[in-house]
């Protein structure tokens, strides 16, 4: 009885034993060898001393001589793959290379917005809509009616309102219908959106800015003229597409390299104002296009400056809705200008050089420090100069005009006489005797004694006749005065307390002085080195 209750026990606990239920796992033994590797057994002796019996077994390895050539193959398969070379501009050679793809993205999208891209709207009552990948599927029939509605205002030149995301939609049908609309009338369209609405909206600025050169790019078209002048700045990456460089024309060449190639600002001096300013465009452009003539050689832009392209390679339209259809890789080879410090910074001393130029013309002391224009160059910019502002004006020809008030200031015409030449001699002789006898007699108060130039106090002279507009630079630097100062002692640690108690960074304290400073001296005051920032030597005794 016993027996079997301890019998029946066992089964119960058995009952509970999961483990006869888990799958048994089985150990998958990984290979030492390569997996492209063949082992090769041979049994025949061998010959030579030392080498093992004719019982072992030799193992040579076989090495598949198409291993190597199949790591160079890019993992991504392309469908197709052309290549154009874009005229009159820095972008030299453009890829466009199609993915294979096993999905179809966004084919709803195109479909409808194949269906809607002419219908034409009705006047209606706007609607708010927002989200962050608008699509039409979204829409209710109101938000449906004034989306229409509104982009036919936009078509006509009309601004009514709007609200981001029906802008935003309305990029998106432009770039997915790609070739199923006119693209030249697409792209102007997208222009035109972004010269209306890129500063209404500041998160469209840098991203239709790309997603217009992808656009343009991948249908071969060159940059819009449309599109105003500061979309290449707003643009992320390749601002080189936004400028207009047509082989042997220099003075294209000049006007994007002062629009694009510097950061350096010569309008923003106080000295280019409303009376100088004319003289610092012409000749600063003028120099300008001096030097892009020395650089570049064969009517080639800039062809002594760049030795090499450089290379982009970006899929299309990052960031927005992309049917699966025009869904790209872009790759380019470009001469790049704005990516290249050195040519930034040599620009930025061309045109201070110019401006240090005209500086001495109309009279200004102060001159801007210039580190990089070689010797060659200074004298081309030089010569300009002395043929254009500081050549000898012509002598004017034009006789003057009189006027019938004229003859009362004209001399009389009286014939030439002796005796009354005398007589006005001995009367002024006369004059002069009453004045000098009239001092003689003139005497000085005993209690008002003499007060010579000398004897004036320093402190007399009265300030109220210094403009308050010629303020030294200590005084114009205000709070920011013990940063500099204790920038000069080379104290950093000084510096980070201060700006911190600024509630600001080193940067941007900076910054700051430099603008002051600009103002003031027309140069910056701090630059950045090797072992951090510093004081320009020219402005430490100024400080």
């Amino acid at each position: 009885m016993n027996d079997e209750k301890k019998s029946r026990m066992d089964e119960l606990d058995d009952f509970w034993d999961l483990s006869s239920l888990i799958p048994k796992k089985y150990t998958i033994r990984k290979p030492s060898a390569r997996v492209d590797a063949v082992e090769l057994r041979s049994d025949a002796p061998a010959k030579r001393e030392g080498a093992p019996t004719e019982d072992s077994t030799v193992i040579k390895r076989y090495i598949n001589p198409l291993h190597n050539e199949n790591k160079k193959i890019r993992r991504e398969s392309y469908v197709s793959s052309e290549t154009y070379y874009p005229e009159n501009s820095l972008l030299h050679e453009v890829t466009i290379r199609k993915k294979k793809s096993e999905y179809d993205l966004y084919t709803e999208f195109y479909e409808d917005a194949l269906r809607y891209k002419d219908v034409v709207g009705l006047p209606c009552d706007a609607v708010p809509y927002y989200s962050y990948v608008p699509q039409y599927n979204q829409l209710s029939d109101e938000q449906l009616s004034y989306y229409f509605w509104w982009r036919t205002c936009f078509r006509e030149g009309k601004d009514i309102e709007v609200d981001y995301s029906y802008v935003l939609l309305f990029v998106f049908e432009l770039l997915n219908l790609g070739a199923a609309q006119d693209v030249r009338v697409a792209q102007k369209e997208l222009s035109e959106v972004w010269n209306r609405y890129h500063k209404k909206f500041a998160a469209l600025a840098a991203k239709l800015a790309l997603w217009i050169c992808d656009f343009s790019l991948l249908h071969r078209l060159p940059a819009p003229e449309s599109i105003q002048h500061s979309a290449g700045k707003y643009a992320p990456s390749l601002k080189e597409f936004y400028l207009h460089m047509p082989r042997g024309d220099y003075e294209a060449c000049a006007r994007s390299l002062i629009k694009y190639g510097t950061e350096y600002d010569y309008r923003q001096s106080k000295f280019a104002n409303d009376d100088n300013l004319p003289i610092f465009d012409k000749h600063i452009f003028g120099a300008v296009l001096v030097a892009v003539k020395f650089f570049s050689e064969g009517g080639v832009m800039l062809s002594k400056l760049s030795s090499e392209d450089s290379k982009l390679v970006r899929n299309t339209y990052d960031g927005a809705l992309c049917v699966t259809k025009e869904r790209y890789e872009l790759e380019v080879k470009y001469c790049s200008f704005s990516r290249s410090n050195e040519l930034r910074y040599l620009m930025a001393d061309i045109v201070k050089y110019a401006e240090n130029k005209i500086r001495t013309y109309i009279g200004v002391k102060s001159k801007l420090t210039v580190y990089s224009v070689s010797t060659e160059l200074q004298r081309a910019i030089d010569a300009y100069f002395e043929q254009t502002l500081f050549s000898k004006p012509k002598p004017s020809t034009k006789k003057e005009e009189r006027h019938d008030y004229d003859v009362l200031y004209d001399l009389p015409k009286t014939a030439l006489s002796l005796e009354k030449a005398k007589q006005i001699e001995n009367d002024s002789w006369g004059v002069t005797k009453d004045l000098i006898s009239a001092f003689e007699a003139e005497e000085l108060a005993p209690d008002e004694p003499a007060v010579t130039v000398e004897e004036i106090p320093l402190e007399a002279i009265s300030t109220a006749e210094v403009s308050e507009g010629e303020k030294p630079l200590r005084v114009q630097l205000g709070e920011y005065l013990p940063f500099v100062e204790a920038l000069l002692r080379g104290n950093l640690t000084e510096c980070e307390k201060i700006a911190s108690q600024m509630g600001k960074l080193i940067d941007s304290v900076v910054d700051a002085i430099n603008e002051i400073a600009v103002e003031v001296i027309g140069d910056m005051l701090i630059e950045e080195g090797d072992d951090g920032f510093t004081v320009i030597e020219d402005y430490r005794e100024m400080i």
